[in-house]
Parts: C-alpha cells; sequence; structure tokens
C-alpha cells in the first residue's frame, strides 16, 4: 500500500516536471509562428501601436523610439487598407516575409498592391523584425 502510493506520487512529479518544462520552453521558430507574429506585427503597425511594434524589433541597429516612430509613420502617407502575407522564406534563425500591402494614395481612390520585403530574425528565443 505505501509502495503504490510512492509510484503514484512519483508518478505526478515527473508529470508536473514535464508539464513545467514544456510550458517554459522558448517559442517554436517555425514558418507557422512566424506568419503569426508577422501577423501580429503588421496589425499592430496599421493601427499606429508602435510602441508595441517597437518591442518586437530586432536590437542590432535599433534607432531610439522617437526616430523609429517618425520612420515608421512615413508609411503612413498612404491609406494602407489590408496587409497579406505572400510568402515566407526561413533559413536558420533568419526569414524573408514577402507582404502585399493594399493602398490608397491620395488624391487617386482606386486601391493599388505594394509588395516589400520584410527579414526577420531570432533573438533571445523569439522573431524579431529588422527594422531597416
Amino acid at each position: 500500500m505505501i509502495k503504490r502510493f510512492y509510484i503514484k506520487g512519483y508518478a505526478c512529479l515527473c508529470l508536473f516536471i514535464v508539464f513545467l518544462l514544456t510550458s517554459c520552453a522558448t517559442p517554436i521558430k517555425t514558418e507557422q509562428s512566424l506568419n503569426e507574429v508577422i501577423t501580429q506585427y503588421w496589425s499592430l503597425r496599421l493601427a499606429d501601436k508602435y510602441e508595441d511594434t517597437y518591442k518586437m524589433e530586432s536590437r542590432d541597429g535599433l534607432p531610439d523610439f522617437k526616430d523609429y516612430e517618425t520612420r515608421a509613420r512615413l508609411i503612413r502617407r498612404f491609406e494602407i487598407r489590408s496587409f497579406s502575407i505572400l510568402k515566407t522564406e526561413v533559413e536558420g534563425n533568419k526569414a524573408v516575409a514577402t507582404i502585399e500591402l493594399l493602398t490608397i494614395m491620395p488624391p487617386v481612390t482606386k486601391p493599388f498592391k505594394n509588395i516589400l520585403s520584410d527579414e526577420w530574425r531570432i533573438e533571445e528565443g523569439r522573431w524579431r523584425h529588422v527594422f531597416n
């Protein structure tokens, strides 16, 4: 009886440890997780949430926040209706995403497509946007 109690307790402890290890694991570095991060980044960017996107940028060569915000707002000269991820290419800890923006440039009211390449890299276990 006591032996069975110890075995059950040991099994529960092992399951608890496995749970802790898997919940603390670094984020998945797949193309799917990259697409999720890109979608989050561009949704925030189109909502003018620059403080949030600043936190998602690669620290390598990143300007201070005021300069970042000024440069990031340049894209808002156009009215951006939507964005879509056309493709992503992952190579090791770096990736390039092809993004399509549906934009309107006043005074022209007909939307046009604007294609851009977005660079990403893994830093500290997370995908980070490379600000150019």
